[in-house]
């Protein structure tokens, strides 16, 4: 990503809600273009504990692309 600020440019706490604007960071404008995905995420980094309840259900799943692998 051409200009993005990487991880090891920002200090530990650095970036906190009060200093993210309302509506800044939004579905559509994470998955729409394409910066959440596989090689985006560390493996092991997404657990139980960090997933709200009901956040994974079947309604939300694409099962077209759960018979695919």
């Amino acid at each position: 990503m051409n200009g993005a600020v990487v991880a090891d440019k920002l200090g530990t706490g650095a970036v906190t809600a009060g200093k993210i604007s309302s509506g800044a960071v939004n579905s559509s404008n994470i998955f729409s273009s394409g910066v959440v995905n596989g090689a985006a995420i560390g493996n092991g980094a997404v657990t139980e504990g960090k997933i709200g309840a009901g956040a994974v259900a079947e309604d939300k799943l694409n099962m077209a692309t759960h018979f695919l692998f």
